[in-house]
C-alpha cells in the first residue's frame, strides 16, 4: 500500500500548534500554542500516524524516575504533498484507541523535495517525540 493510500483509509486529524515567544515583566522567555494561522483557522491536517515505544519493549532511550520506567514514545505521522509543519511545532490528535488525546513535538521533518525517485513531491513524513505533562 502507498502512503498516501494509506492516508486515505486510516488517515486521522492532527492539529499543528505553533509556539509564539514574549517575554515576562522579567525578561524572561514565555511560550504560548496556538493552532490558528494568519487567516484565525485552525492548522489542520489528515495523517497517517505510527507509534513506536511506549508499552513495547524499551528502546534505550528509557528514563528512570520516582523508581520507575518512564518510557517515551515516539511517533512518525505521513501528511500528503508539502505541509506547513516545522521542527518544534507540536503535534495534537485524538488516539482513536485508547480515547485519549496525545501531544508530540516534531523533531525531525522530511520535506518531499528532499526526497528522489517517484515519490518525491506525495508525502511529507515527521518524527515526534511524545510531550509529557506533569
Amino acid at each position: 500500500m502507498s502512503i498516501a493510500s494509506l492516508i486515505d483509509s486510516y488517515g486521522i486529524t492532527v492539529k499543528v500548534y505553533r509556539a509564539t515567544r514574549a517575554a515576562d515583566a522579567l525578561g524572561a522567555s514565555v511560550e504560548t500554542w496556538a493552532a490558528t494561522q494568519d487567516g484565525g483557522s485552525d492548522i489542520e491536517y489528515t495523517g497517517y500516524v505510527t507509534l513506536q515505544g511506549g508499552n513495547q519493549t524499551g528502546s534505550g532511550r528509557d528514563r528512570r524516575g520516582g523508581g520507575k520506567e518512564t518510557r517515551q514514545q515516539s511517533a512518525k505521522v505521513y501528511f500528503k504533498g508539502a505541509v506547513d509543519v516545522k521542527f518544534s511545532d507540536r503535534l495534537v490528535w485524538t488516539d482513536p484507541v485508547r480515547s485519549g488525546e496525545l501531544t508530540f513535538e516534531v523533531r525531525s521533518v522530511t520535506t518531499p523535495q528532499y526526497r528522489p525517485g517517484t515519490d518525491a513531491l506525495q508525502y511529507t513524513s515527521c518524527l515526534a517525540a511524545e510531550v509529557r505533562q506533569g
